[in-house]
């Protein structure tokens, strides 16, 4: 607590003189080519800020936008994926290690999962923009309507409140955490750069959930859904970033149980998942 505290307070000193402001500014001129050389989190960035362009700059079907978006977060896991396979090649190739081996087969094992899931939501939406005929609330032929179904209720008890994961108009909690799996494995299998100062990170880290909260409202068809997969996939982020963090990428675990968490690329990785697993599960 002590070296949370110091760190923090030197962190504070140096935000005065908007080092914040002056990082995130270097780091968003420096994006286009930091993707370009494989950097995971600024392909991440470059994909939903792409995307979100989209939306608001032009008048695209539903349907097309939404084609759009799960080819983005197949592109994203893809290289995730790619990323994490030459690093766990890599380290094969230095020595096999009972770490290395387990390790090695989870994130393979994730890494097929979240990419079934990607390539799933993509042929379905293609499907669905090939198909001639458009979705109708009313049979145009009779002229009658058709009844719809009801908007589920928010959960009563602990049994409904299982369903809001199992919904199958809705990204499951279980393709979620895939998806945050996944871009951890691939930030931390490739450089990246980390906040200047404890405070710089804490600071990014607010400004992200902000924005995930913001997206969420606007994106997800159900928000209360969105708001239980941010809970949930932050928490289990934190505990999974300390983890690989130490585990696979060789950062002090002294280090990660700190202040100082908010300069490693733990927190880079912590937010990589959870962007890409919001971006993966949202509706607009």
């Amino acid at each position: 607590m002590v070296l949370f505290n110091e760190t923090l307070g030197s962190g504070l000193a140096e935000i005065s003189n908007s080092s914040a402001a002056a990082f995130a500014l270097d780091y968003g001129r420096q994006l286009p080519s930091l993707a370009l050389q494989g950097n995971f989190f600024a392909l991440v960035l470059v994909c939903i800020f792409g995307w979100v362009l989209m939306v608001v700059l032009n008048k695209l079907t539903g349907v097309l936008l939404q084609l759009i978006r799960h080819t983005f977060v197949f592109i994203i896991t893809g290289f995730g994926a790619l990323f994490f396979f030459l690093e766990f090649r890599r380290r094969l190739a230095g020595g096999l290690t009972t770490e290395t081996l387990v390790f090695g087969a989870l994130g393979l094992a994730v890494s097929v999962v979240g990419l079934l899931f990607a390539v799933y939501a993509v042929v379905m939406k293609v499907r669905e923009a090939r198909s001639p005929w458009p979705k109708r609330s009313y049979d145009q032929a009779n002229a009658l309507p058709v009844e719809m179904p009801e908007e589920p209720e928010p959960p009563r008890n602990l049994g409904e409140f299982s369903d809001i994961f199992t919904n199958v108009k809705d990204t499951s909690l279980f393709s979620a955490l895939a998806f945050m799996v996944v871009g951890q494995f691939g930030v931390f299998s490739t450089e990246t750069f980390s906040a200047p100062t404890a405070m710089t990170g804490f600071i990014f880290l607010v400004a992200f959930l902000i924005a995930a909260m913001v997206f969420i409202r606007q994106s997800y068809k159900r928000y209360m859904l969105g708001v239980t997969h941010l809970i949930v996939t932050f928490v289990v982020g934190v505990i999974l970033s300390i983890f690989l963090g130490s585990a696979w990428a060789q950062l002090p675990l002294t280090t990660l149980l700190s202040g100082a968490y908010f300069t490693t690329s733990s927190l880079v990785a912590l937010i990589s998942g959870m962007a890409l697993s919001i971006f993966a599960g949202s509706k607009t």
